[in-house]
């Protein structure tokens, strides 16, 4: 499968920043998400949430603008720079299940993101789509990490080594056989 960008040999080291930023976040987001839902159910009965409460959920909205930056910089990057060809091992059928999961983690952290917008500023009815976007992302995020764990730990690709700073992998290899396949490959 084409992706869009150039093919580069490696992800770039702002890349990798950017990636580890998005997960970064997205615990905050999650963290501060029963913060909000706190906040909206005390409101209706005209009770004052605490403020504790409304600073977590004001970290909510200012953590999603975070996420659409982010995400923003990551596609425009990705787009520039291109991404690294899926490892030689991996059938073209599993390389295009994990763009097609890439492009749906992309398309769900936006659409959480502006159903979030819309949801905080415009009309409280779109929490239901936001929720939704939650569970795509729940689903999503542990089919990456589960992908992530087959292809290292038990086929041994080396996947991980994509989205870790160089100098991890080169200390890693003093230590044992399999890390140093990850830096030699």
């Amino acid at each position: 499968m084409q992706r869009f960008g150039r093919n580069i040999i490696a992800y770039t080291p702002t890349q990798k920043l950017l990636h580890w930023t998005t997960a970064v976040l997205v615990l905050l987001q999650w963290w501060t998400s029963s913060a909000v839902l706190r906040t909206h159910q005390l409101h209706p009965l005209w009770q004052r949430p605490d403020p504790r409460d409304l600073f977590l959920h004001k970290l909510h909205v200012y953590g999603g603008l975070a996420v659409l930056g982010v995400v923003g910089a990551r596609l425009i990057l990705r787009w520039r720079k291109g991404s690294p060809q899926p490892p030689l091992r991996l059938s073209p059928r599993v390389a295009t299940i994990a763009a097609l999961a890439h492009f749906g983690l992309y398309a769900v952290l936006l659409g959480l993101v502006f159903s979030g917008l819309v949801t905080t500023y415009l009309w409280f009815g779109m929490s239901q789509f936001h929720k939704g976007f939650v569970m795509a992302l729940y689903g999503l995020l542990m089919l990456h990490v589960g992908a992530i764990i087959w292809h290292d730990c038990v086929r041994r690709l080396g996947v991980i080594k994509r989205m870790l700073p160089a100098s991890v992998c080169r200390s890693t290899a003093k230590n044992g056989a399999v890390a140093e396949q990850f830096v030699d490959e």
